[in-house]
């Protein structure tokens, strides 16, 4: 019954724990929004309205709606790049540096010999058990071996900077490529390849 003199906005993702969007000294009936970079299924807006009087009143999102992470990650693949000679059934160290705007979740890891069909080396889900024992291995592997002397390190929330130990398949081939794809927790990915081949 008199004038709307404040709106504040806020979002949740819990229904608990607010954060501030914006707040305003009027009644612009809508917020410009520069939504996070997260990833939920359980987002609610709530408003206040405040009146000149200091009463206030508030409304909350009826149900739950999305944020989605559309933003892919970035990968490099340090090594193998290209010109290496490794040695059929021996091991070699694969590393590469990957980020993500929220987490980089998941890695996948492929060779080639014609550029067309790729043969799967692993998968390594990020912050998992298999993840763990693969760490733990590519470290008592470079423990027991003075060539691999780089100590895996993840940060499983954005930023990859790591390796993995792949025994070499026994073939004989001067066309290699080594494929890594990295996925973040919305499954968007992206891919990067050995700029050369190698033997």
């Amino acid at each position: 019954n008199v004038a709307i003199t404040k709106v504040s906005a806020y979002y949740t993702l819990d229904g608990l724990d607010y954060t501030k969007i914006d707040s305003v000294n009027s009644n612009p009936g809508s917020f410009n929004w520069t939504v996070p970079n997260i990833s939920s299924t359980t987002v609610k807006a709530k408003v206040y309205a405040y009146d000149n009087a200091g009463n206030q009143g508030f409304d909350i999102s009826d149900g739950n709606f999305t944020i989605s992470d559309q933003t892919p990650p970035t990968v490099t693949l340090n090594s193998p790049n290209g010109g290496e000679n490794l040695e059929a059934g021996g091991q070699y160290t694969i590393t590469w540096t990957a980020s993500d705007n929220v987490k980089v979740a998941k890695v996948g890891l492929y060779y080639t010999l014609d550029d067309i069909s790729f043969i799967k080396i692993d998968s390594l889900d990020i912050g998992s058990s298999k993840h763990t024992k693969q760490l733990t291995r590519n470290k008592e592997k470079r423990d027991s071996n003075s060539h691999h002397k780089k100590t895996a390190d993840f940060n499983v929330l954005k930023i990859i900077s790591s390796s993995y130990l792949w025994t070499v398949p026994k073939l004989v081939s001067n066309t290699v490529r080594v494929k890594i794809i990295v996925y973040d927790s919305s499954k968007n990915n992206t891919s990067d390849m050995s700029d050369n081949v190698f033997s």
